[in-house]
């Protein structure tokens, strides 16, 4: 039966994105998991898992379907999956970020500045 399913959902893939490239769901759903351990420093696991059903339920279907034992699944292993922020081109796990910018408010504050850039004062 999983062969099945499998060609069938090939099956559905081609014919909606043809020769395109598909959109790359787990990379948009990471991006949306590093927003919310930045938001949320020192957030365990259970409760991060909870803050991206809740804030990104599409991001989250989109990447790992409607199974609720599946999506928890992939989801915690997620949490301890590789993310590079692209600001500063530092990686680490979702779990080691947490921890990162909770014990190190430093780091939490440099990441806060990256983001807000001072514009460019105008030549006299």
């Amino acid at each position: 039966m999983h062969d099945v399913t499998y060609l069938f959902n090939q099956f559905n893939h081609d014919r909606w994105y043809g020769e395109e490239e598909a959109p790359d769901f787990v990379a948009e759903l990471k991006a949306c998991a590093y927003n919310i351990v930045r938001e949320n420093p020192g957030i365990d696991r259970s409760e991060w898992i909870d803050e991206l059903i809740r804030q990104y339920p599409t991001e989250v279907v989109d990447a790992y379907g409607t199974n609720p034992r599946e999506v928890f699944h992939d989801l915690s292993d997620l949490w301890e999956m590789e993310y590079t922020d692209p600001e500063t081109n530092e990686w680490n796990s979702f779990a080691g970020w947490s921890e990162y910018l909770m014990t190190d408010p430093d780091a939490l504050r440099d990441q806060l500045d990256i983001n807000v850039k001072p514009s460019p004062t105008p030549a006299p």
